[in-house]
């Protein structure tokens, strides 16, 4: 039986998720967070500005205690703009989708999702796992099977010639 539980907000970031060895800068938003093995996870995108930059990162966090207090896991620079990370806890590993744009700050430049794995070793680094132009929506398990929904020809949305959006499972 799912239950949800209520309590009054807390801001965790700027706040206490902001742990040493994270830079974090004066946008942060694009967020998701995951329970897994004990843990909560949060992942998060910090940059500049709400728009592209080469400056922008996806900072991970994750608290032993619900949120309290939170510890470094890892942080996505690639930079180019990074956006949507999306977690995936599935037979007792953890991943992190999210999906890179450009840098410059008044074009949406989708380039094309990719992954990290929480290993026992560490963090994976980036690996692109799809083809230019697709931005990945949330990936579920569906019977026990992980999918995931995205997009496709957002590489084209803005430009004088639009094709067609597909959207895929």
């Amino acid at each position: 039986m799912l239950s949800v539980l209520r309590s009054d907000p807390r801001t965790v970031v700027p706040g206490p998720a902001c742990v040493d060895g994270l830079t974090v800068l004066a946008a942060n938003n694009n967020l998701d967070v995951c329970e897994h093995a004990g843990r909560r996870f949060l992942a998060w995108r910090t940059a500049p500005t709400h728009f592209a930059s080469e400056r922008a990162r996806l900072n991970v966090v994750s608290s032993a205690d619900g949120g309290t207090t939170w510890e470094y896991e890892t942080q996505v620079v690639l930079h180019r703009d990074v956006r949507e990370p999306r977690f995936l806890s599935w037979n007792g590993r953890l991943f992190l989708y999210f999906f890179t744009l450009g840098t410059t700050w008044y074009r949406f430049q989708p380039d094309r999702v990719h992954v990290v794995e929480q290993t026992a070793a560490g963090w994976t680094e980036p690996e692109p796992i799809s083809a230019p132009g697709v931005v990945e929506w949330r990936p579920r398990l569906l019977g026990g099977t992980p999918v995931m929904s995205v997009y496709l020809g957002a590489d084209t949305t803005y430009s004088t010639h639009p094709g067609p959006t597909r959207v895929e499972l």
